[in-house]
């Protein structure tokens, strides 16, 4: 499994200055990473950490039914309406 970080809180540990982007030497550290390509991804939000997973409701199949997407769920399902407790 691929693993990504974060672009804005990796250059804020290495003590990265915005302000002072016009003095970052070509091959430094700063450099290589404010010119690495940037992955576009979105934290994946299980059902069981969802703040909606708390008002799911059993359906008469047994199922549970997510209240904001109206979709059967389990614990490890996920899906865009995810919002973090």
């Amino acid at each position: 499994m691929k693993e990504y970080i974060e672009r804005a809180k990796l250059l804020k540990n290495l003590g990265y200055d915005e302000k002072r982007r016009a003095d970052v030497l070509p091959g430094s550290t700063f450099d290589i990473v404010l010119k690495e390509l940037a992955a576009d991804v979105a934290e994946v939000v299980r059902c069981k950490d969802c703040q909606y997973y708390q008002n799911a409701k059993i359906n008469k199949k047994g199922f549970l039914i997510c209240p904001a997407s109206g979709m059967e769920i389990t614990e490890t399902a996920y899906c865009s309406y995810g919002a973090r407790m």
